[in-house]
Parts: structure tokens; sequence; C-alpha cells
């Protein structure tokens, strides 16, 4: 008798991070804002012998950004990874900041996020994320392994392998060096992250 086999369809869900406050965000921010990429990136690479196009670029958030922040622009930035392997294995993320006392950028009001009743009033990250034809313990390698070669990767590299198109928004920042497994301090965790996750799966025989 043969026997049913799963394989995953679409996953989708939230991870949050407080472990190590703003520090992946930021530093994503301070590599992809300004020279040379001015907030896009496209790279074509392999990861685990796979090949894979990534495309990484900002969106506007809902948020106001803190007088630390040293931005100038009226509203944070989220970051848009964007990836896509053989055949239809697809996956995409987006990564924001939380913080205590986030306002909204138009009103000022403060708003009520679940970030603070899952994590706490702490700085962190909170990223959204779909994966297609992927296994579940793969999406959050990809996303590891994808923030390391944007934080990685020479301002000189070949324009064969990156295209750079510019956008009109800068931010003043310096450069720091972080993953999403560690940041500037060198710290690590063991913890995994705060997970909400939905999932469809496909039946093989």
């Amino acid at each position: 008798m043969s026997q049913v086999e799963t394989t995953p369809h679409e996953i989708e869900g939230r991870w949050k991070w407080p472990d190590w406050g703003r520090g992946p965000y930021d530093a994503l921010s301070s590599v992809m804002l300004g020279p040379p990429f001015e907030g896009y990136l496209e790279i074509g690479t392999e990861i685990d012998g796979e090949p894979w196009h990534l495309e990484v670029r900002y969106s506007k958030s809902g948020f106001a950004p803190r007088l630390s922040d040293r931005i100038n622009a009226e509203r944070l930035y989220e970051w848009d990874i964007v990836g896509r392997g053989r055949g239809e294995r697809k996956a995409s993320y987006n990564i924001g900041p939380r913080f205590p006392n986030m306002r909204h950028w138009e009103s000022g009001e403060r708003l009520q996020l679940p970030w603070e009743n899952q994590v706490g009033e702490v700085d962190g990250v909170d990223v959204e994320y779909h994966t297609s034809n992927i296994e579940a313990d793969r999406g959050l390698e990809l996303l590891r392994r994808s923030s390391e070669l944007c934080l990685s990767t020479p301002a000189s590299a070949s324009i064969s392998s990156i295209s750079v198109r510019n956008r009109t928004r800068r931010a003043e920042c310096g450069r720091t060096s972080a993953t999403f497994e560690s940041v500037a301090s060198g710290r690590k965790s063991s913890r995994r992250p705060v997970c909400c996750r939905r999932s469809r799966t496909t039946c093989l025989t």
C-alpha cells in the first residue's frame, strides 16, 4: 500500500526577535541606504548549491522615527527581501523595527501593537514572511543567509552579478556589522524567535 507524503506549499507568519534590539535592522539599513545601493539591490547567488535571485528594497512603514534614528524622512523604512529559487521555490521577508512608545508617522498617536504584549516594551525586529514550496525550517535559514549576503556584498562587486538602481531617499547613519544570529557586540543567542505561523501543505502519493 502506498503512503501519502506531504510537501509544503505555502507558509506565512511572523518572527519576532527581542534578543538583539534593533541591531539586525539597523545594520541592514546602514548598508542599503546611501551609496552605492541607494536602497535597492539585486544579486544572483548560490545558497547550499541552489541558485537564487535576491532582490532587496525598502518600503515605507507607518511608524514615525525616533530622534535617535538620525534619518531624514517622516517614516521609518522597512526592508523587503524577495528571493526566487528553482522552479516555484520562493521566499519573501518584510523586516521592520520595533521599540517602546511607537508613534504613527502622521498623527503622532501611540500605536498599540502585538509586539508589546508578546515580548514586552523592548527594542527588537519583526519579520513577516511568506514561503512557497520550501520546508518550514528552511525559511529561517534562507533569511539568515540572505541577510548575510546583503551585509557582506562589497561596493565594488561585479555589475554582472549585482544590479544597483537608484532611489531618491537616503539616511545618515553609521555602518555596523550584524546578522540575524549576531550583532556588533558579538553576542549570540540559542533562543528561537517568537513565531506565529500559518501553512498549507500538498499531498504527494
